[in-house]
């Protein structure tokens, strides 16, 4: 089984009553989520940048996936500001009231089940490749696992093909925009010693894998 793994986010006007801050979430959507996808149905990738002319160019891959990994984490929302560049502001909201992760993040729990509608036309099997939340609080983890698992129960009875969940991390890692500070892991990890420690989050996930199989 041979794929990609696309990491996919959720999209929002900033202002809904607003026809510019609708548009650029359109088209933001487009670019982030569906111009590689779609190459992979038509065999055509199309860029197209805010304001800007679409760029259009043939590439070999039609049919080629096998199934489809979604990354999954966050939603953003935008709004048009003149004084930016390519005049698009985003930012993390909490709306819902689930906090922001340690990068910031929005947690929207309901993000992933518009991404895996998305994902889902394309006609292949969807294996959930990342999905986590950068903290330290264990609590925070188990209840960010608990609500995607939980939105992702749903899309299963909904009759998406989804192959399985992964959970990101093992272990903390190091994290690009962070480096070694973020805390996705279900072992925590001491840098100096290499020291790593099993978090609650990791129990819950161990026993979510084990209610799973035996359905």
């Amino acid at each position: 089984m041979v794929s990609v793994a696309h990491n996919m986010a959720a999209f929002a006007p900033w202002n809904r009553w607003n026809p510019a801050d609708r548009f650029l979430s359109k088209i933001a959507k487009y670019f982030y989520n569906h111009s590689l996808l779609d190459a992979f149905s038509t065999g055509r990738l199309r860029i197209q940048f805010p304001f800007r002319r679409a760029i259009e160019t043939s590439v070999p891959i039609k049919g080629k996936l096998d199934f489809l990994g979604v990354n999954y984490y966050t939603r953003m929302h935008l709004r048009f500001n003149p004084f930016r560049r390519m005049g698009i502001e985003l930012r993390h909201r909490d709306i819902e009231g689930y906090g922001l992760t340690d990068m910031g993040w929005e947690i929207h729990p309901q993000g992933l089940k518009r991404v895996l509608i998305q994902a889902s036309g394309h006609g292949v099997p969807l294996i959930i490749t990342e999905n986590g939340i950068a903290t330290r609080n264990d609590r925070k983890k188990i209840k960010f696992m608990k609500r995607h698992v939980d939105v992702l129960e749903k899309c299963l009875k909904r009759g998406i093909d989804i192959r399985g969940y992964f959970y990101w991390s093992l272990i903390d890692n190091y994290e690009w925009l962070r480096g070694l500070d973020a805390g996705f892991g279900l072992y925590s990890v001491n840098f100096e010693t290499l020291e790593r420690k099993p978090t609650a989050a990791a129990a819950y996930y161990a026993d979510l894998i084990r209610r799973r199989s035996s359905v």
